[in-house]
């Protein structure tokens, strides 16, 4: 009869911790549509980062630093914009592979990114052919996102439909990052075409903006629990709603579905923060959410602020409380053991929610980077937030974040090491949680073990990604 009474008394702690994660909305509920026309800044308003004609804010920005984004711009010129055969869109369906196509598209953005930072730090109109070629060369694509998740359209997996966009992870990149372009150059695009900037309109309205308005797809959290699918889109349909939409009452109401669908994945989110993805997921998992807080904290003027929540600083604090020592973390699910987290964005999160630990292992990563000035890997805003942002992080007394231990107790992670502060010694994480987690193979109660900060006894991890991986096949992958 106690076992009963016990099993009983879990049963009803579990009922209330699941009705209470879905009544948060932290979000949405202060903020319906006729709010919002009161407090979001207008098209016009919206003034993030300089553009290439504030001459002297570019040129406030290291020397060193300019030269190396105009030498790492420089590898593109004349560059060649591929397109994609059908038969390699195929690949996906005839075989798995999606790493062909995704050279092909992955390529083509990042030649355009390190152009348009060419052209910016330089202003003398010597990237802009280039840049025109790139902006073309995408805009006649077929579809922006992956292969790999063509599927999502009606017709299933195999060549894109034009007449059928759906906004994946990656066409809501595409959006943001021509969305950026438009705005950064102001008027250097028009005196190349006048048709250019309104081709970019046309082409994130009709691919994203309308099916994100129009369509309940399985990311926003409508149907089923969420992934990182869900802050990783917002945050970038948001930034292009911000950039591009000057019609003020669509500008609202994509303002508005961003936060119920934002709130779709924080309210199911363990208290603990514990993200079942892993830490290598994290940066675009919990580290996009707080992209998504900063810009909707912004454009509202301060009026929509979340970061005195115990949940949010909790998944902020995930970051750093799974890191083991130098670039090693507590790999579970498909993560990697080896991470690298933007230092800016997690100094910055550390500020945004008064967490000195948080910025202290930003300061620690920034200085650990040793790139000050190579930013050819970061996107478009994470380059931003480094040039005209949180320009004190190298000021910050940098600190790694070392715990003597730590227990997830919703999550079921846990670690300890020998010592707080050292990581001399042995480190020991063991997992819990189920095999059907986002982003899970079978490592239920798995073990790892570091020995003074290296190795010992891993988890492989994940291999090259294919059609099985996400697939009911993946629990046959050893």
């Amino acid at each position: 009869m106690k076992i009963k009474l016990t099993i009983l008394a879990v049963i009803v702690f579990g009922v209330t911790i699941c009705l209470k994660a879905q009544e948060r909305n932290y979000l949405s509920t202060n903020n319906n549509l006729e709010r919002l026309k009161e407090i979001v800044v207008s098209y016009a308003q919206w003034h993030p980062y300089p553009t290439i004609n504030e001459r002297s804010q570019w040129e406030s920005i290291p020397q060193e630093t300019r030269e190396a984004l105009i030498k790492d711009g420089e590898k593109y010129l004349n560059c060649v914009w591929k397109t994609i055969p059908a038969t390699i869109a195929l690949d996906f369906k005839r075989n798995g592979n999606r790493s062909r196509y995704e050279e092909i598209s992955f390529g083509k953005r990042t030649a355009l990114t390190a152009l348009l930072f060419a052209e910016l730090a330089e202003n003398k109109g010597r990237f802009l052919d280039d840049i025109t070629n790139g902006i073309w060369s995408i805009c006649e694509e077929t579809f922006w996102g992956v292969s790999a998740h063509i599927g999502a359209q009606k017709a299933g997996v195999g060549l894109p439909d034009v007449t059928d966009p759906v906004v994946d992870l990656f066409a809501a990149e595409t959006s943001s990052l021509l969305s950026w372009t438009y705005y950064l150059l102001d008027d250097k695009l028009d005196s190349v075409s006048t048709l250019i900037k309104p081709r970019i309109k046309y082409e994130i309205e009709r691919r994203i903006f309308k099916p994100y308005l129009q369509t309940d797809s399985w990311w926003m959290g409508f149907t089923r629990r969420t992934n990182n699918w869900n802050p990783w889109i917002n945050s970038n349909v948001l930034m292009s709603a911000l950039l591009m939409q000057d019609n003020g009452t669509e500008r609202v109401e994509l303002v508005h579905r961003i936060l119920v669908t934002l709130d779709k994945f924080i309210n199911p989110y363990p208290e603990d923060g514990g993200c079942d993805e892993g830490p290598s997921y994290w940066g675009v998992a919990g580290g996009r959410l707080f992209n998504c807080l900063e810009y909707l904290y912004k454009c509202t003027n301060g009026k929509t602020n979340i970061y005195d929540r115990p949940l949010i600083k909790n998944i902020a604090a995930y970051a750093y409380k799974m890191h083991i020592s130098g670039v090693y973390s507590f790999n579970t699910g498909d993560g990697e053991a080896k991470v690298r987290y933007d230092p800016v964005l997690v100094y910055s999160i550390g500020k945004d929610i008064g967490d000195s630990t948080m910025m202290a292992f930003g300061s620690y990563l920034y200085n650990e980077e040793k790139t000050d000035h190579n930013y050819s890997h970061a996107g478009v805003y994470q380059k931003l937030a480094r040039f005209f942002e949180n320009k004190d992080i190298s000021d910050f007394p940098p600190k790694e974040p070392l715990l003597r231990d730590f227990w997830f107790q919703e999550s079921q992670y846990m670690g300890a090491r020998d010592k707080e502060g050292s990581a001399k010694g042995l480190f020991l994480a063991i997992q819990g949680g189920n095999n059907a987690e986002s982003h899970n193979h079978n490592d239920v109660g798995n073990f790892i073990i570091y020995s003074n900060g290296q190795p010992a006894i891993i988890d492989v991890g994940v291999e090259t990604y294919t059609a099985k991986t996400f697939s009911p096949r993946r629990y046959e992958i050893w």
